[in-house]
């Protein structure tokens, strides 16, 4: 009984011995040590040498079979400092300077973008028979560090790269030539357009010039304005002289009429010599019957007396009336100072009518020559006005003119500052592929694939042999074994510290 219990005791230590060693060893396949992986490329370097030869002789093999590519390049830049030429001025242009290019690369890049733009394709396309997709494939532009252009062409055929970069900068040049001159042609259409309307202007400016001087009937304005002005200044002076002389007998108007006034005073008065026929005989009657009255002494209440007396009182009354009569009359007696003032202001009335009148017809002939200056005046000025807008438009055709023929000539030969630093020339040898270089860099990563193939495989063989060594029979054991494995399964009990000294028991 013990002794099978110890048969089988021994045939689960030796199970798990085995398990133990299998464990061991399968960790061991996956912890390999780094000498290890270097001498299992040591041993597969015939595998490396095959994997890194293949390739290099598979990349020349390709490299000669494909077709070769060659690639011009060009450089040109478009000048930023050029001074435009004007063609037509008042002084010659000044010397040409060194052309620089672009001082900044987004002012460079500007060409970039109209070189890779479908125009200028489209012309390389049609000058060399070519798609534009080829042309926008094998053509490439960039700005180089001097902020130049610079333009790579590939092309299977040296001398057609060549051709196809030297063209590019023609064609571009072509292209701002185009723009330029059509700029200029435009600008010579409106400015034609406009030196047609200036001229149109001009000759109507010359038909109001010569209307004008019609206006004023002689071609020699300031001689003609000089006379209708001397005759206003008579015509004026001929006024003022007659308004003096209105003036003056207007003054001896009043004058004669304080007089007369004051002579009307005088006979209102009758404190005057004037008399007239009947009031002399009245007069001489009162002083006959006063002498009468004094010859009667019969006394106051003599009848004869008393009608003397009566008789004389009419007379008085009468010679009253006659007095008040000639006080109030309009007309006094002929050769009288009232007369003679009366008819000094007469003549002197007829004096200023006289002077009105011609006053009237002075300020009708000073309207009339005031009317006829102003004409003249308005003719010469607005002839003046037309001369200065005449001269104005004749400045404005000069420099129309100017400037149209300067567009005519930029529009002839406008031509862009483009300057071509290098031009290209057929390459003696392809750009792709290069065989010896594809086959040296094919083999350098053949190598390195060689490398990791012969460690994959080394991997492989230590995985097949762990397998091959888990799948393989156990052996029959002898006595002796069993004792020598006893022994040896003892030894490890005590060695792992009496962990398993209570088996047995747990066992039984």
């Amino acid at each position: 009984m013990f002794s099978s219990i110890l048969l089988g005791k021994a045939f689960q230590s030796e199970n798990i011995f085995f398990l133990s060693g299998a464990f061991q060893e399968d960790a061991a396949l996956a912890d390999v040590p780094l000498h290890q992986h270097w001498n299992d490329i040591y041993v597969k370097r015939w595998l490396v040498v095959l994997t890194a030869a293949s390739a290099a002789a598979a990349a020349y093999i390709f490299s000669s079979l494909v077709t070769p590519m060659y690639e011009a390049k060009t450089t040109f830049y478009l000048a930023a400092n050029a001074t435009p030429a004007s063609y037509v001025g008042p002084s010659p242009d000044a010397p040409p300077v060194p052309l620089l290019p672009m001082p900044e690369e987004k002012a460079a890049a500007l060409d970039v973008g109209i070189l890779r733009g479908r125009e200028v394709r489209t012309r390389l396309a049609d000058e060399f028979g070519l798609t534009v997709a080829e042309i926008a494939r094998r053509v490439d532009v960039t700005v180089s560090g001097e902020f130049m252009i610079d333009v790579f062409v590939r092309n299977p055929d040296p001398d057609l790269a060549a051709r196809i970069a030297n063209q590019v900068p023609a064609v571009y040049s072509e292209f701002h030539e185009g723009s330029m001159r059509a700029r200029a042609t435009e600008l010579a259409t409106a400015l034609s357009t406009r030196l047609d309307a200036l001229k149109q202007q001009q000759m109507e400016l010359l038909k109001r010039q010569r209307d004008s001087r019609s206006a004023s009937l002689t071609t020699a304005d300031d001689a003609a304005l000089n006379k209708l002005q001397a005759e206003l200044e008579a015509a004026q002076s001929d006024r003022n002289d007659l308004a003096g002389r209105i003036d003056a007998a207007l003054a001896r108007k009043a004058a004669l009429e304080a007089a007369l006034q004051q002579e009307a005073g005088y006979y209102e008065a009758a404190r005057t010599v004037d008399t007239t026929p009947t009031l002399d005989r009245l007069l001489e009657s009162i002083l006959s019957l006063q002498v009468d009255l004094a010859a009667l002494n019969d006394g106051k209440t003599n009848p004869r007396r008393t009608a003397v007396e009566e008789q004389i009182g009419r007379l008085e009354d009468a010679v009253a009336a006659e007095r008040r009569r000639l006080s109030e009359a309009s007309i006094k007696v002929p050769g009288s100072l009232y007369e003679e003032l009366r008819r000094e202001l007469a003549l002197n009335d007829a004096t200023v009518a006289e002077l009105e009148s011609s006053l009237t017809a002075a300020d009708a002939r000073i309207s009339q020559a005031t009317d006829r200056f102003d004409a003249v005046l308005s003719a010469m000025e607005d002839a003046r006005d037309a001369a200065s807008e005449l001269m104005r438009v004749e400045g404005q055709i000069a420099t129309a003119e100017a400037n149209l023929a300067a567009a005519r000539l930029q529009a002839e030969n406008a031509k862009p500052p483009l300057v071509i630093v290098e031009k290209a020339v057929p390459p003696a040898r392809p750009a792709f592929p290069l065989p010896l270089v594809n086959a040296v860099a094919a083999a350098l990563c053949g190598a390195i694939l060689g490398t990791y193939y012969a460690l994959f495989v080394a991997h492989g063989e230590r995985a097949a042999q762990a397998r091959k060594s888990r799948s393989a029979a156990l052996p029959l054991f002898s006595n002796d074994e069993l004792d020598e494995l006893m022994a040896a399964v003892a030894a490890m009990r005590l060695a792992n510290g009496g962990r398993d000294a209570h088996a047995p028991a747990h066992s039984a």
